[in-house]
C-alpha cells in the first residue's frame, strides 16, 4: 500500500490510497478523518472509511484526481470545519 494524507485548510484530513489485491489487482482508496494523529478506526467518517475511488487502475490522471477532489468536497460539505 501507498498513500498520500493531506491536512485541508479547515483541519479536515483526507487520504488516497493506493491498495493491492492478489485478485483484482491494484486499486484506488479514499478516507477522511477530523485530526491528522487519528487517522484509523474509530476515528474515521463515517461513509469516507476506506471507499473505492471507482476509477480503474488504468484510468488517466485527470480521472482520479476528479473523483479524489469530488470526494473531498462530500467531505467538506458533510462535515464542515
Amino acid at each position: 500500500m501507498a498513500f498520500a494524507a493531506f491536512e485541508l485548510a479547515g483541519g479536515n484530513c483526507v487520504e488516497l490510497m493506493i491498495k493491492w489485491d492478489a485478485t483484482s489487482g491494484a486499486h484506488f482508496e479514499f478516507k477522511a478523518y477530523p485530526h491528522r494523529r487519528r487517522p484509523n478506526n474509530p476515528h474515521l467518517y463515517a461513509g469516507f472509511a476506506s471507499i473505492e475511488l471507482l476509477v480503474p487502475w488504468a484510468a488517466d490522471d485527470r480521472e482520479v484526481v476528479e473523483r479524489f477532489f469530488h470526494l473531498v468536497g462530500a467531505v467538506q460539505e458533510t462535515y464542515p470545519r
